[in-house]
């Protein structure tokens, strides 16, 4: 655990690189992210809490999910502060993802077509796949009234408990 946020980090060993070995992910060995001694692996955790002008809290956005966590929770966090959609619209919202290696955007059934055509016309190799992937968890505080909303990501099960 992070002694300065509380965040707790990773220290999953499936999530080091080796020699060889290919992830889960289609994500090919970085010799620097081979595991040495005292060393925590590189991750795509990304816990964001986002914050006012006067340090008031204003969302709470994490994920689960391999590569797919970091655009997962970019895509929930732009929907809530771009788009002004609320925490269930943007959490429930079908994904794109893509991670470079393999050079495609995968997208999640429900994808609208416009979205995929645009992408298409910008010459992205489109991959369409299951709705699933990474499962985010939001909270979000009304600018305005200071109520909590909150919502657990469909994919994964589960729900909000005590909001």
């Amino acid at each position: 655990m992070s002694p300065s946020t509380g965040v707790i980090l990773n220290n999953q060993m499936d999530d080091f690189s080796y020699p060889g070995t290919i992830n889960y992910f289609g994500v090919p060995p970085s010799p620097t992210n081979f595991p040495t001694p005292g060393k925590r692996p590189v991750s795509s955790m990304s816990p964001t809490i986002v914050l006012n002008e006067k340090n008031k809290v204003l969302a709470v956005v994490g994920a689960s999910g391999g590569t797919k966590i970091t655009t997962s929770v970019a895509q929930v966090l732009l929907r809530l502060f771009f788009l002004g959609e609320n925490v269930k619209s943007a959490v429930d919202s079908r994904r794109l993802h893509h991670q470079l290696m393999p050079m495609k955007v995968v997208f999640e059934s429900g994808t609208t077509r416009w979205i995929t055509d645009g992408l298409k016309t910008f010459g992205h190799s489109l991959e369409r796949h299951v709705i699933g992937g990474a499962s985010v968890q939001a909270i979000v505080v009304d600018r305005n009234t200071g109520d909590i909303t909150a919502n657990a990501d469909f994919r994964k099960g589960g729900t909000t408990d005590g909001f």
